[in-house]
């Protein structure tokens, strides 16, 4: 975490300070949590002390992660030959910003474009639901919004816009982390136990979308419902509708990999952020121009399907290892 950032939270309210304890855990960062603690009254530094202890846990979850796609390498390199292709089908298509990338690949996954069967259906039931690489359902013609907010976060970010896959919930149940303690990362056996803990975790939570930064400005893609939300304190607003949702980042911070997406989410909680480029006619409007330009040009799209389809259908291979003998 950039030491800048504690700077702009030390007068913050307790929430706040809480999600960066768990984040400095993360960081394994004790210099910096003394700091905080230095500025935070004696009745709230044992709420800091424990958030920073639950952090300190999840450094083995996140570490199982990074075996888990090390694991997988292979598969990673089709994702990333899908997402170089969905980048270049945009440049052709003339896209100008985020929220015409997000269009592109709401079109691209329902109409099926992603799927090695040429079709996308929303269910829970049969996903592979691999611990780091939930966007590998998609490939097989199924998923739910983990798997459609993971996707999106990672082609945004191969087109040069700065995202996070970020999750909510009106409330989350606590649950203990301890049976992570006694995971072996070394034993590819023992990984597959972490694939049905963070699925157990996940189910938790009501939702995830995409985190989104333009021009300095930030605001949420719902690329399951086709909503965009600005970010209010810890809250996001629906933009066009009705509806607002409490954002659990410190669970958000579990389903990031890399220090850039993870900053991103370090400035929603640290940062006074400036809210969405989009309102909801602008958001009407691209959706509605995109949707014609995409229909208009369906041979290049096609193209692109056809250029694709052999890394589609390779990671839509990807055997997920059964947890069922190793979790209790």
């Amino acid at each position: 975490m950039d030491e800048n950032n504690l700077y702009h939270i030390y007068d913050s309210d307790i929430n706040k300070k809480i999600i960066i304890a768990f984040r400095l855990g993360l960081l394994n960062d004790r210099k910096a949590l003394d700091k905080l603690l230095f500025h935070t009254n004696e009745l709230d530094t044992f709420r800091l002390l424990l958030s920073y202890k639950k952090g300190l846990k999840n450094q083995e979850v996140q570490e199982c992660l990074r075996n888990i796609r090390a694991y997988y390498e292979e598969y990673l390199e089709y994702y990333q030959n899908i997402l170089n292709k969905i980048k270049i089908l945009s440049s052709e298509l003339n896209l100008s910003n985020s929220l015409e990338i997000c269009n592109l690949f709401t079109y691209l996954l329902y109409q099926g474009y992603l799927s090695e069967n040429g079709y996308n259906k929303f269910q829970s039931k049969e996903r592979k639901n691999i611990g780091g690489m939930f966007f590998a359902d998609v490939a097989t013609g199924k998923g739910t919004c983990l798997n459609y907010s993971e996707y999106l976060k990672d082609l945004l970010n191969t087109c040069g816009y700065a995202s996070s896959c970020i999750v909510n919930s009106i409330y989350v149940k606590e649950r203990s982390c301890t049976s992570i303690e006694k995971i072996n990362i070394s034993d590819k056996g023992r990984l597959k136990k972490l694939n049905m803990l963070l699925s157990s975790i996940t189910r938790s939570n009501n939702h995830a979308f995409t985190l989104i930064k333009e021009e300095d400005k930030y605001y949420i893609f719902d690329a399951t419902n086709y909503l965009i939300l600005s970010i209010n304190d810890l809250n996001a607003a629906i933009i066009n509708g009705i509806g607002s949702v409490k954002l659990d980042i410190p669970f958000s911070y579990l389903l990031n990999y890399t220090a850039k997406e993870k900053e991103l989410l370090d400035n929603i909680v640290c940062q006074s952020v400036t809210n969405s480029l989009y309102d909801e006619n602008s958001l009407i409007a691209y959706r509605n121009i995109d949707k014609l330009l995409f229909e208009e040009q369906e041979s290049l799209i096609k193209d692109f399907y056809i250029d694709a389809k052999k890394d589609i259908a390779s990671l839509a291979k990807i055997k997920a290892i059964s947890p069922n003998k190793y979790y209790k």
